[in-house]
């Protein structure tokens, strides 16, 4: 079986690891100086947790962190540490996911979180949280694209607040790309400009924004042997 595995870091000093025990649980260890000491293997949320959903997010300049998984139900949720310890809950109900989605989250600032999920459509669609409602997720229920997905891998990114964007597989396992700006504020998909090499589904699909005006994003080939490497640089 597939497990996914997540870290996130929200101040210099701390690690965050994510992932689920072998009980179905989900766990975290953690340092919080510099690496140096670790609390290893805390329980931190009951299963049923779908081992290959975990994503985490961080922010280092407020502190936060937070981590989201789905359930076998197709359930979306998630938990977030705040000033008394640890707090969760369900986001979106069972049904909701499809069974080999993984999740990607991201945090355009201290403002906003998005995620991103394949639902039973095949279709990428996402839920919000603002900070002008922070009680609230929203959760529309039209996807973010009407192209079809191979369920399974996906990754989103940010390259500054006015800017997200989401790698997805399409039905012919081939990269494809949905974006957002806020002047827009129209997602827009299509399928990734020169992408002509297949991936893998149920392989890794990563891309990171290293600045403003760059992303940068891996797959695993369909061949089992080569890595499929794409970039934009504005």
């Amino acid at each position: 079986m597939l497990y996914s595995l997540t870290a996130s870091s929200r101040d210099p000093r701390s690690m965050e690891i994510f992932y689920v025990g072998n009980t179905g649980d989900l766990r975290h260890s953690y340092s919080n100086d510099d690496g140096q000491k670790w609390v290893i293997d805390q329980h931190l949320w009951d299963g049923p947790i779908n081992p290959i959903s975990l994503t985490s997010i961080a922010s280092t300049k407020f502190a936060q962190l937070a981590v989201f998984w789905t359930r076998p139900d197709g359930a979306i949720w998630g938990a977030w540490l705040g000033t008394s310890g640890w707090q969760g809950k369900q986001l979106l109900g069972p049904g909701s996911a499809h069974s080999s989605s993984r999740l990607t989250a991201i945090a355009r600032s201290e403002l906003r979180i998005n995620i991103f999920y394949i639902g039973n459509d095949k279709k990428v669609h996402q839920i919000y949280w603002k900070s002008e409602t922070p009680g609230t997720w929203n959760t529309p229920s039209e996807p973010i694209s009407n192209l079809a997905t191979s369920p399974g891998s996906l990754s989103a990114v940010s390259m500054n607040f006015n800017h997200q964007e989401v790698f997805f597989l399409g039905s012919d396992s081939k990269l494809k790309h949905a974006h957002w700006t806020e002047d827009a504020k129209v997602w827009k998909s299509e399928a990734l400009p020169g992408a002509s090499s297949a991936c893998q589904a149920s392989g890794s699909l990563e891309v990171v924004s290293r600045k403003d005006g760059t992303m940068e994003g891996w797959c695993k080939a369909t061949s089992d042997t080569d890595l499929v490497h794409f970039y934009y640089y504005a």
